[in-house]
């Protein structure tokens, strides 16, 4: 038997086989057989459909880049015959890589990885990651297209991600979408960082006169926010806040002068520096003073 106008069609998992046949009389029956093994030990067999003289076999959930040894048995009614051992490949998958996300922050992340193309047959259409604050996430969730190529060769990408929530665990792989499916890379996640309150140290008080004082503080840490006011706040009661009397000096980190003024003399002080981020307000201990006693000028005889 003679068989003309052969294609072959490969996949990751499968291989189609068509045709057509020149015999002299019609077959009754045609039949796949493949096999890992040079000798065709272990093969298995999948039946051909038949229209005509035109013939279609498929064979599936095969291995993925894997050499398979096959040949074609014919049944004419009355034996049955088969064609010479020939080779067939499946195509390889591309090997897609997630890579440890780098530079995460409390809204943000770099996301890396590669995708590693060894079989010209796939068409890379797409490449990126998709990510999620559940498991396994995959082209349902957020997704991330970092451009195309098509063809072999190694192709590193990355991107930044934005708007994310801060201490919240994510979920990422990296992806590569070719004309035969999507590839995914293995599961990774990172967690942003938690916002915290900000650490204050309340600083001396000096220049005490009967109305004014000076104190200040040291922001020591933002907290991982942004520290957007800081001062000190101050009260004749313990425990001052920023509900009483206070200062604004600036914002972000590191040290800071205020003034207080318009004071009563001869009285009893408590101040405390703060700083607010958006977590809130922290406040540094609490100092005491107390502002200088007017008296009778004293007159020489």
């Amino acid at each position: 038997m003679e068989i003309k106008n052969e294609r072959v069609e490969r996949g990751w998992d499968y291989l189609k086989f068509f045709g057509e046949y020149s015999y002299p009389q019609d077959l009754e029956g045609m039949k796949f057989y493949l096999s890992e093994n040079a000798d065709m030990s272990g093969a298995k067999s999948y039946s051909c459909v038949l229209e005509g003289r035109d013939f279609a076999c498929e064979a599936t959930d095969l291995k993925t880049g894997k050499k398979y040894h096959y040949y074609i048995e014919y049944d004419n009614g009355y034996e049955k015959h088969k064609n010479e051992v020939a080779i067939l490949n499946t195509v390889a998958k591309p090997v897609v890589t997630t890579k440890t996300a780098t530079d995460v922050t409390v809204a943000s992340a770099f996301l890396n990885g590669s995708v590693t193309n060894s079989d010209a047959a796939n068409k890379i259409q797409s490449r990126g990651f998709c990510w999620s604050t559940s498991q396994n996430p995959d082209m349902d969730d957020e997704v991330v297209n970092n451009g195309s190529s098509s063809g072999t060769g190694t192709s590193t990408f990355t991107h930044k991600l934005e708007n994310l929530t801060e201490n919240t665990t994510y979920y990422y792989r990296a992806y590569t979408t070719t004309n035969y499916g999507t590839v995914y890379g293995e599961e990774k996640s990172f967690k942003t960082v938690e916002i915290t309150m900000p650490a204050v140290a309340t600083s001396s008080v000096t220049d005490i006169t009967a109305t004014s004082a000076k104190c200040g503080g040291n922001v020591t840490s933002d907290g991982n926010g942004t520290v957007t006011a800081r001062g000190v706040c101050w009260s004749t009661n313990p425990n001052p806040t920023i509900n009483d009397n206070k200062t604004t000096d600036g914002s972000g980190t590191g040290s800071f002068t205020s003034n207080l003024t318009n004071l009563t003399e001869n009285t009893a002080y408590y101040v405390r520096a703060y700083a607010t981020n958006e977590k809130g307000t922290s406040y540094g201990e609490e100092k005491s003073f107390k502002t200088v006693e007017i008296t009778m000028p004293a007159v020489a005889t």
